[in-house]
């Protein structure tokens, strides 16, 4: 129960300085540096905000995926992990780093060049998606083929 608190608090104390924080940017901020140092592309304050949001909670998902009882409604929800507490398990386990990892990259990418984000942003989310499935049916394959 203390790890959820402690979740719990550091997610509201995030927002609460981000609420904060927000109005006192100013209108246009600095977002890429040349190799002199010198500003060389300007954003409003919304283009990075969004993506460090996703990225918060594409983490804070995945700290609670691993955490996951199975069952027929949250989490990752495939064939093969509704088919074997194991493979649930492992997947989910897998796929909780991954949405903590992907979450880290996603808000890190708030702040590359404008034109860099996107491409980062799907391939993340194709990676976060598509491993632990992948994962989850390799599993099953080879729990079938070890039973006698």
């Amino acid at each position: 129960m203390r790890s959820r608190w402690f979740g719990l608090v550091a997610a509201t104390l995030a927002a609460m300085v981000s609420i904060w924080a927000y109005p006192r940017l100013p209108e246009t901020v600095a977002t890429h540096w040349n190799l002199r140092g010198v500003p060389d592309d300007y954003s409003v304050q919304v283009d990075r905000l969004l993506p460090i949001g996703v990225g918060l909670l594409f983490a804070f998902l995945g700290n609670y995926l691993t955490r996951i009882e199975p069952n027929w409604f949250i989490g990752i929800r495939t064939p093969w992990t509704l088919s074997s507490d194991a493979v649930w398990r492992k997947t989910h386990r897998t796929g909780g780093w991954l949405f903590v990892i992907g979450g880290i990259v996603i808000a890190a990418g708030a702040f590359a060049p404008r034109g860099a984000f996107v491409p980062l942003f799907v391939a993340t989310v194709i990676a976060v998606a598509g491993v632990p499935v992948v994962q989850s049916y390799v599993l099953w394959k080879r729990e079938r083929r070890d039973r006698p």
